[in-house]
């Protein structure tokens, strides 16, 4: 080739690598034997620890006590059960004894307004006593203004025609004094009794009407009392089922706290003594799952139980919450995942396979992806307790019971609570209403009192005026008798003086002249 035919040397159709024969495509990949599965290599567990003696003998000594506590909070549980189960029976008694006790004392209350509307107010209450408090001060007993006359007469008859010593005179005028000087006390306490006597003619007549009232009373009283006793009865056995329940859940709280802690110790042991562990958690678990068929069981029997503690059976029925811990503690250096299927080669190839890839991408099956392995080979769970459609029914059942318990329970709750409002409020409205009639009444009697004062101060003075001027009559008729012997008394004497006078000028007459006539 030239210089000239530059693009002369690009090969012809027949020249260069197109132009060579090519690879023929029978044959290529294949092989006259098929080709064999891709073989996993099998994942060796790494060699287990064996067991620190004395860490095995811990966990063991562990295992020993929390199976027993375990079985001692399935018997508080059980317990429990039992006295949810009385105090739910006793809370449908007092469920069903409330009403009735509510009702009756409602009616009692109603009576008992009744009564106290019809009975002698405590104005007129106090104002008898009051009036006993008085007859004692009165004088000589005498409670009327005609007793006192007769009194006052009678001492003056004897006075007048009795032969009394001079001290008889003097006790008696003494006695006399002091009956003039009570009159006014003797007349307002009269007056007082007699509207006393007025308002009891009046309460007697409404007690007369009420009588029957009072024995419908006194029969609501009896039935009342007899329902709040069975009633106080039952709140205390409630409080005593109440004590009881605090009791085991104290007692539960704290046997659950020291497993608890059992289970953390056992734990805190899965690097030291990992056998010991897994024997642990495998027994626990076995444990668990008879403790849980023995409870169904006697579920199921309570169940079956026409209306007899539905609602407790529903909640022993419930699975009880578990014990057993979370077992993915920190990891420790020897997993013990479940074990991978062995390789076992497969004795028929595919009918048609495809072109095999490369076995490059195809690497070992890695670890199983476990976040966090297990402390122990444990073996699988228990499959889940089936629930019949029966247990589920009741279950319902209860739970539907327990809710309509509830609502009629808060519903009595209300009623009682209107009822009690209702009460208070006409208790209220009665008290108001006896203040009002106390106060109306104490008004009343106090203008009455004052009323009669006034008439009885009137009175003994009017009788004071008379008096007096009886005696000023008296001793203005005495006066003029008492003046006449005085006159006369001194006209004598005045004639006495002229007498003696007269007759000394006669005896000097006669003298003198007897001497001149000589």
């Amino acid at each position: 080739m030239g210089d000239d035919d530059w693009g002369g040397l690009m090969p012809g159709a027949d020249e260069g690598w197109g132009s060579g024969p090519s690879v023929p495509a029978e044959g290529w990949g294949e092989s006259s034997a098929p080709a064999a599965p891709a073989v996993r290599p099998v994942r060796k567990d790494p060699p287990r620890r064996e067991d620190d003696e004395e860490a095995a003998k811990l966990v063991d000594s562990v295992a020993t006590s929390v199976l027993a506590g375990k079985k001692k909070l399935a018997t508080l549980r059980a317990q429990m059960n039992e006295i949810d189960t009385k105090r739910q029976a006793l809370e449908s008694e007092i469920d069903a004894l409330m009403p009735e006790l509510q009702a009756l004392r409602a009616r009692k209350g109603a009576v008992m307004g009744q009564l106290q509307a019809g009975r002698l107010p405590q104005v007129w209450m106090d104002k008898a006593r009051e009036l006993n408090n008085r007859r004692r001060s009165l004088p000589c007993g005498c409670t009327s203004e005609a007793e006192l006359n007769r009194a006052l007469k009678d001492l003056e008859h004897q006075m007048s025609h009795g032969s009394l010593t001079l001290k008889q005179e003097k006790s008696v005028l003494e006695q006399m004094k002091e009956l003039k000087k009570g009159r006014a006390l003797v007349v307002a306490y009269e007056q007082d009794q007699k509207m006393l006597d007025g308002v009891r003619e009046q309460h007697s007549a409404q007690h007369a009407e009420t009588k029957p009232l009072n024995v419908n009373f006194d029969q609501l009283k009896a039935a009342a009392a007899e329902k709040g006793e069975a009633m106080d009865k039952l709140m205390a056995a409630k409080q005593e089922q109440r004590a009881a329940r605090d009791a085991v859940t104290a007692t539960h709280a704290a046997l659950k706290a020291e497993l608890d802690a059992s289970f953390e110790k056992v734990r805190a042991q899965q690097s030291n003594a990992p056998k010991a562990v897994s024997r642990f958690f495998v027994a626990v678990q076995e444990l668990d799952a008879k403790l849980k068929a023995e409870q169904q069981k006697s579920s199921a029997s309570v169940v079956k139980k026409p209306g007899q503690g539905q609602a407790a059976a529903a909640k022993a029925a419930a699975p009880a919450p578990s014990v057993t811990p979370d077992p993915s503690p920190a990891p420790s250096p020897s997993p013990a995942p479940a074990p991978a299927p062995s390789p076992a080669p497969a004795p028929a190839p595919a009918p048609a396979p495809s072109p095999a890839p490369s076995p490059a991408p195809a690497p070992a099956p890695a670890p199983a992806p476990a976040p966090a392995p297990s402390p122990a080979p444990a073996p699988a769970p228990a499959p889940a307790p089936t629930i019949s459609a029966a247990e589920e029914a009741a279950r319902e059942a209860a739970k539907k019971k327990k809710r309509e318990e509830k609502k009629a329970r808060e519903k009595a709750e209300k009623a009682a609570a209107q009822q009690r409002a209702a009460a208070a409020a006409e208790k209220a409205a009665v008290e108001r209403a006896d203040a009002h009639a106390k106060e109306q009444l104490e008004k009343e009697a106090a203008e009455a009192e004052a009323k009669a004062k006034a008439a009885a101060q009137a009175k003994a003075d009017a009788k004071h005026s008379a008096a007096k001027e009886k005696r000023e009559k008296q001793k203005a008729k005495s006066k003029p008798k008492a003046n006449k012997p005085k006159v006369s008394n001194e006209a004598n004497d005045n004639t006495t003086s002229y007498l003696l006078v007269i007759l000394a000028v006669v005896i000097a007459v006669g003298g003198s002249y007897a001497m001149y006539g000589r």
